[in-house]
């Protein structure tokens, strides 16, 4: 009863901020994680709005159950539904996402930007709000004009992934392209000297975009506001935190600055019974069951028919393990494949969660998101990840690093063969399963949970808003100064110098002495 009151009295005393979600309508996973977030601090106290631009008709969830929710159709829906119009190709027959295909996507992030300054009145309504702080993601630069330009005195950057490679070099966080893959890599932190040298053109290549796409942003923003408006670019690198969608023990170790926080696996629920439908699948499989599931953008039934067949070929080679395989109910093509095959269930949604949480759940097989990633290392079970794109292939190194899965190259290199050689050495080779609970339990006994860090550290930036006290003068230095070679390659000219003259001075008197001994002699 003691406990009670003091916790009670605590609410009581503590400041209710008002805080600004930004959460475009681009991808349904990343808006359940912003919804998340907001839930989180609802719950410690606080008052939340979600704004949500709507973009991609499919990203239809607003993510909190909790929030104050600004829902609006910038009347792009059909330009953003073209920019993706080549989605399945990428997915399903290349090897990740292009350049291009970045770039392209980010270009259209400027446009959407453009059309949300337009919105007067929608801009009115959040000035309104006087919003104390401000969270955004990194899915594109307007945010951090939009939270200037609404007077709102402090933000909090949201990473949904790994650190994007442009996010590193505005924070001035230490580049390190000898052991740090790039955000969209499919590389270890131990790499072979081609492998470092394509990281490093890769990294850089991607911090110019960056670059590149913020100076665009701030082009909308002049010519709507002025010239003096600030650089986009500036304003990003000056945020006062960072929040990283993942843990320390997940991530690859790297040279980090005291303003970031890992924060992976926020609002992971406790996994709940299954249905009875579930229930039998997975207790009926006689060595257990594995979870196949591409996530909720990667959409299966999209897929060529012979890589549908490929997969229930290798699934029905398992005949000892049930297969639940996700996909949408409309997939005639995927119901026929199955009703051949006795151990393998389709199945349009799933409690991913849930069924990770099952003793008898022995595996999953994913696409390597970052959220899929997380709930399978709660989980402790094993993983095959088929990446597709964006993160997911650096995602998918990570799981080799860390030991607890295998992965395929891409989900276009999928064939007979390929995935049985794939889930024949997941689910016999003991050391993923040990490797997966040995993390699940580091994950369980973290001295600091997540949930805690989100709320204690979003109180302390509403409060103190600015916190140059965790800035890096590393982001006033130009390049020659971060890597120190004004000062090496002045050095190592005079050094060379030096040692010419010395070279000299050394073959005069050998000189000298020599001829002097001749003279002598003779």
């Amino acid at each position: 009863m003691k406990t009670l009151l003091l916790f009670v009295a605590s609410l009581q005393l503590s400041t209710t901020y008002k805080i600004l979600v930004y959460s475009p309508g681009l991808s349904n996973s990343h808006l359940m994680s912003n919804g998340r977030i907001a839930d989180l601090l609802i719950n410690a106290g606080h008052d939340v709005l979600i704004y949500k631009p709507e973009l991609l008709a499919a990203a239809n969830k607003n993510g909190s159950d909790l929030a104050k929710m600004l829902v609006v159709d910038m009347g792009l829906k059909e330009k953003w539904a073209k920019t993706f119009e080549n989605y399945d190709d990428m997915i399903f027959k290349g090897d990740g996402m292009s350049v291009s295909e970045f770039l392209n996507f980010q270009k259209m992030t400027v446009e959407t930007c453009d059309a949300q300054l337009k919105r007067k009145d929608i801009m009115e309504i959040l000035r309104a709000e006087k919003f104390d702080l401000a969270i955004s993601e990194t899915m594109e630069f307007c945010s951090y004009g939009l939270f200037h330009h609404l007077n709102i005195p402090s933000n909090i950057v949201l990473s949904p992934g790994p650190l994007m490679d442009y996010m590193s070099d505005a924070f001035g966080f230490p580049a390190a392209p000898s052991h740090v893959p790039n955000y969209l890599g499919r590389f270890t932190d131990e790499m072979t000297y081609v492998e470092r040298a394509k990281n490093l053109l890769a990294t850089n290549a991607f911090t110019y975009m960056g670059r590149h796409v913020a100076s665009l942003t701030t082009k909308v923003f002049r010519n709507h506001f002025g010239n003096d408006f600030p650089e986009i670019y500036e304003l990003l690198g000056r945020s006062p935190l960072v929040l990283v969608n993942s843990v320390e023990i997940l991530d690859f170790t790297r040279p980090v600055l005291h303003k970031l926080v890992y924060i992976g696996g926020i609002g992971m629920n406790k996994p709940k019974s299954l249905n009875k439908k579930l229930t039998k699948i997975v207790e009926s499989g006689k060595k257990g069951t594995v979870l196949f599931s591409m996530g909720s953008v990667v959409k299966l039934q999209n897929a060529p028919l012979e890589m549908k067949s490929a997969i229930f070929q290798a699934l029905a080679k398992f005949e000892d393990f049930n297969f639940i395989v996700k996909t949408d109910a409309s997939d005639k093509e995927m119901a026929e494949l199955a009703s051949n095959v006795k151990n393998v269930y389709l199945e349009s949604w799933v409690p991913q969660v849930d069924l990770l949480g099952h003793p008898n759940l022995k595996a999953f097989v994913t696409h390597g998101g970052q959220n899929s990633i997380l709930e399978t290392v709660y989980a402790g079970k094993p993983v095959l990840t088929i990446p597709c794109f964006a993160d997911q292939f650096r995602n998918a190194a990570t799981v080799i690093k860390k030991g607890f899965g295998t992965r395929l190259p891409s989900l276009s290199a999928l064939t007979v063969d390929s995935l049985t050689a794939a889930l024949h050495d997941l689910l016999n080779n003991e050391k993923y399963e040990i490797s997966a609970r040995r993390l699940s339990r580091m994950l369980e006994k973290k001295p600091v949970k997540s949930e805690e860090l989100v709320v204690k550290w979003t109180e302390f930036v509403a409060e103190f808003k600015q916190l140059p006290e965790l800035e890096s003068y590393a982001r006033q230095l130009n390049f020659m100064q971060l890597t120190s070679l004004d000062i090496l390659v002045p050095f190592t000219l005079v050094l060379a110098v030096a040692l010419f003259i010395l070279y000299k001075v050394l073959h005069a008197l050998t000189r000298l002495f020599f001829v002097s001994s001749k003279l002598k002699n003779e």
